[in-house]
């Protein structure tokens, strides 16, 4: 199956086509735990993959550099943070993805290692949010595409029922958290003061 999908375009008079390797079929992998590292191994991994093959694009000096940042978008975050609203992240689950979000910018503005430019910089030239903040965005709409539902749909009847378990009360009149420590949720990254009432 051929998941080859080339993007065109016309600069000064210059025709490109950048061949972009994107899954048609992506499906999400996770660990025994139920964490996401490994999908977000793999996410990277594809990522790392689309760059390095649009490296004569992003050495090409006839390109403005909005326009490298724009294919930026469309070919790399768009497979990097494919699914993202799903994820339960941890810190260190970030630090990677910033990892090869910076250093894609650096590649794509030829920095290299030796020019001791920071990072601050460098996101003061390319303009491009923090992978934080467009999972976050991605993770509130769908979190609110789903209270939306109707009360009967499956996807509301679950968040509502995640919720009332974070807020205290229980799923049922035999159910009981498991000892150790609680796992960190997907609901509660939604952030502080997320209205839950509004689920009952």
């Amino acid at each position: 199956m051929n998941t080859s999908h080339p993007f065109c375009g016309n600069y000064i008079g210059c025709r490109f086509i950048v061949h972009c390797s994107l899954p048609v079929r992506s499906r999400l992998v996770q660990s025994t735990t139920g964490r996401c590292q490994p999908d977000i191994v793999r996410r990277i991994g594809i990522a790392s993959t689309a760059m390095h093959s649009m490296k004569k694009v992003w050495r090409q000096t006839r390109l403005q550099l909005q326009t490298k940042l724009r294919l930026n978008q469309t070919c790399i975050l768009s497979i990097l943070l494919y699914d993202s609203e799903t994820w339960t992240l941890l810190q260190e689950d970030l630090r990677k993805l910033e990892v090869f979000h910076m250093r894609s910018q650096r590649t794509i503005l030829g920095i290299r290692w030796h020019d001791f430019v920071r990072n601050t910089e460098v996101v003061d030239r390319t303009g491009l949010p923090c992978d934080r903040d467009v999972i976050a965005w991605r993770r509130n709409s769908l979190f609110g595409h789903v209270v939306r539902l109707d009360d009967h749909t499956p996807a509301h009847r679950a968040l509502s029922q995640v919720a009332a378990g974070t807020t205290g009360s229980r799923f049922g009149p035999g159910w009981r958290r498991r000892p150790g420590r609680p796992r960190h949720l997907w609901i509660q990254q939604i952030g502080d003061g997320t209205p839950f009432s509004i689920l009952g």
